[in-house]
C-alpha cells in the first residue's frame, strides 16, 4: 500500500527565536516522536502537509516521511502520522504540528469520526437527537484506519440510545469505551426542558451563593 509522501527538514535549533524566524520563512516548527525513536525538531511546508492529509483520512493518514539533513540515516525515512497540530486562533496560520512514528504491523489508538444516517422514529415522534460523541477513540493496525464509522439511527424510538456494544465496526478495528457506552440518544422533549430547567436552578443557586457571600462580607466589621 502506498502513503502520501511528505519531506521534512531536522532542525537543530529550537525555541521561541528559531520558531519565529521558521515561519517568517514559511515553515512550520514541528516534532517526530516514537516509542523507539529519540524525538526530533523538524520543520515542514504547511502547504505540503496540507496537500499530503486532504484525503478522506485527514490527520489520520499515515505518511511517508522523508527527513532531510537526519541527524542518522537510520531515521531518514519512516511511517508517521499527524498526533496534534496548533493553530494561530487570528490568522489560522498553521503553528506546530507533532509527528508520532507507526509501525504497520502495529495498532495504534486514533479519533474517528462518528456519522449518523436515517431519520429515527423519535425525532418524527417530536423527539430531539442527542449525539454523545461526534468521534471515538479506535484501535486498529494504521492500514486499517476508517475513514468514519457509520450509524444508523432509524429504528431509535423516544429515549432509546445506541451504545458502543452495538456498533458494527470494520474487521479488525475496536472501540476503546465500555460497551454499554451510549454514543447517540433520541431525548423526548420533556427530558430536554427537564435539562434546561435544572442546569437554570444550579446557575441560580451559584447566583444566591454568590450574592450571599458578598452580604456577608459587607457585615464584617473592618
Amino acid at each position: 500500500m502506498e502513503f502520501p509522501q511528505l519531506q521534512v527538514s531536522f532542525r537543530n535549533r529550537t525555541g521561541k527565536g528559531p520558531a519565529r524566524r521558521l515561519r517568517q520563512q514559511g515553515r512550520t516548527p514541528a516534532i517526530l516522536y516514537g516509542s523507539k525513536l529519540k524525538s526530533l525538531s523538524l520543520s515542514v511546508s504547511p502547504a505540503e502537509l496540507s496537500k499530503a492529509i486532504s484525503g478522506p483520512l485527514h490527520t489520520n493518514t499515515v505518511l511517508d516521511l522523508s527527513i532531510a539533513d537526519a541527524p542518522d540515516e537510520a531515521v531518514s525515512a519512516c511511517k508517521a502520522i499527524v498526533r496534534d497540530h496548533q493553530f494561530d486562533p487570528v490568522t489560522r496560520h498553521l503553528l506546530h504540528v507533532d509527528f508520532v512514528v507507526v509501525e504497520l504491523d502495529k495498532k495504534i489508538s486514533v479519533s474517528v469520526p462518528l456519522r449518523w444516517t436515517g431519520r429515527s422514529a423519535g425525532e418524527q415522534a417530536g423527539g430531539k437527537l442527542a449525539v454523545v460523541y461526534r468521534t471515538l477513540p479506535v484501535e486498529c493496525l494504521p492500514e486499517q484506519i476508517p475513514e468514519a464509522i457509520e450509524v444508523d439511527v432509524t429504528h431509535l424510538q423516544l429515549n432509546e440510545a445506541i451504545t458502543v456494544g452495538e456498533v458494527t465496526l470494520p474487521e479488525g478495528v475496536s472501540v476503546t469505551l465500555p460497551a454499554q457506552t451510549s454514543i447517540v440518544l433520541i431525548q423526548s422533549a420533556r427530558a430536554e426542558e427537564a435539562a434546561e430547567e435544572e442546569t437554570d436552578e444550579e446557575g441560580a443557586a451559584e447566583g444566591e451563593g454568590e450574592e450571599t457571600a458578598e452580604s456577608t462580607t459587607e457585615k464584617q466589621p473592618s
